[in-house]
């Protein structure tokens, strides 16, 4: 296994924060948002002596903890992880993940009590932190999310099942408002 060589594995297990991990010729390899039981695609980015890191290119195979999301842009957009799972499982997976940060932390003599969960797991956001850009380099003006694994790309989330329906109004009406006077969006580089 080298640097910028793309493998494939299978996801046994998680860390935090949102970190899956399987093993490739021995190796541990963390891949950042995937799921225990996906079989993946991915791209080695950094090699250390006890683990490697690398960037998810493709999900091969589902995790049969997943079902279809409610989303029309899961799978685009970053802003969600684990919407294709059934919300207790997702309150499963954070509840470990806390227990083993505990554990490695050395904290021993607790009660745990558990994760709340939302009363909502829809439209239960309150707050959203959209960005101006492009989804293809040179192409029109979104307003949205960044796409996931990318830091310029941005998709357009007008029907986010996340947040409230306001939020959505409230996207739509502002990239309209810019779109037709044609005002350009910043660009970082």
């Amino acid at each position: 296994m080298r640097k910028n060589h793309e493998i494939e594995l299978k996801i046994e297990d998680m860390d935090f924060p949102s970190k899956g991990f399987g093993y490739y010729d021995g190796k541990k390899i963390y891949v950042k948002n995937t799921l225990p039981g996906q079989r993946v695609r991915a791209w080695i980015t950094k090699i250390k002596k006890e683990y490697a890191e690398a960037r998810l290119l493709e999900v091969v195979e589902n995790s049969a903890l997943e079902s279809s999301s409610f989303c029309k842009h899961f799978g685009k957009c970053g802003g969600c992880t684990y919407q294709t799972l059934p919300y207790e499982k997702q309150l499963e997976i954070k509840s470990m993940l806390v227990k083993k940060l505990f554990e490695q932390s050395g904290i021993r003599d607790f009660e745990f009590l558990g994760i709340e969960g939302s009363p909502e797991p829809f439209s239960y956001r309150n707050k959203m932190e959209y960005s101006f850009g492009d989804e293809e380099k040179g192409g029109e003006m979104t307003l949205g999310m960044h796409k996931k694994g990318r830091l310029y790309d941005i998709v357009t989330v007008e029907n986010c099942g996340i947040v409230h329906q306001d939020f959505n109004e409230i996207l739509k009406n502002t990239l309209t408002y810019f779109q037709e006077r044609k005002i350009p969006y910043y660009h970082t580089k």
